[in-house]
């Protein structure tokens, strides 16, 4: 199948090394894998990889997929902030579930950091820190809106609380906020661990809120800060 370009533009910011490093590298000076590539059903891989020839979706799981992850960008305008140092908005996120004739395929019922890091198809630098917590006003992610919003009247948090409302509206079980990357602990690892190529580690981080169909298919939005 061919790649999707528009979703590729939507990781572009998390692959690019931005001059830094060689380019032979996976991660040189970014978060997720310069090799990776995205296909229209959201499945990630990597470039030279080939596509098991029994991939396959559901059509009517896909147009889901697409209907609950455009209504949620379309809701969801705001500029993430969370103390980002450049501008970034929610991008319509989804990768659909695999069919499969086994019946013994255990459908997931939660996000988690093993099942991003499978769905991300090891594209996600080595070392980096996945954080999932629930899709409420608490937690370490909401401390990072409201430190971003402390000089900000009361309506700068309207826009997140309706968020929080439209995916518990939206169908989708479960929803989470995923914080992939913190600056403070990429910058603590040891260079010896770094994989060949690693000038230093990269600054766009992904940030998701995600949650899950019946089919286990994982939908949302997807955006980035630059933590520097």
């Amino acid at each position: 199948p061919a790649t999707d370009d528009r979703k590729m533009k939507m990781f572009a910011e998390c692959m690019d090394n931005y001059g830094c490093g060689g380019e032979a590298g996976e991660w040189p000076n970014n978060l997720l894998s310069r090799q990776l590539v995205v296909y229209a059903d959201g499945m990630i891989s990597k470039r030279n990889i080939n596509i098991s020839p029994t991939h396959k979706v559901s059509s009517n799981e896909l147009q889901l997929c697409q209907s609950i992850s455009n209504q949620l960008a379309r809701t969801n305008t705001q500029e993430i902030g969370m103390g980002s140092e450049g501008g970034g908005s929610w991008e319509p996120f989804y990768i659909v579930a695999q069919l499969t004739d086994d019946d013994d395929t255990i459908i997931p019922t939660e996000v988690t950091p093993t099942l991003i890091r499978t769905k991300f198809a090891d594209t996600i630098f080595p070392g980096t820190t996945i954080t999932i917590e629930p899709l409420e006003a608490t937690g370490s992610w909401w401390d990072a809106v409201c430190e971003d919003g402390a000089e900000s009247g009361p309506d700068y948090f309207t826009p997140w609380h309706d968020m929080i409302a439209a995916f518990r509206q939206s169908g989708i079980c479960n929803p989470v906020f995923v914080q992939m990357g913190q600056s403070h602990k990429l910058q603590s690892i040891d260079e010896a661990d770094y994989p060949p190529g690693t000038e230093m580690t990269g600054s766009v981080l992904p940030r998701m809120v995600l949650g899950l169909t019946q089919q286990g298919s994982m939908v949302g939005l997807f955006g980035a800060v630059i933590h520097t």
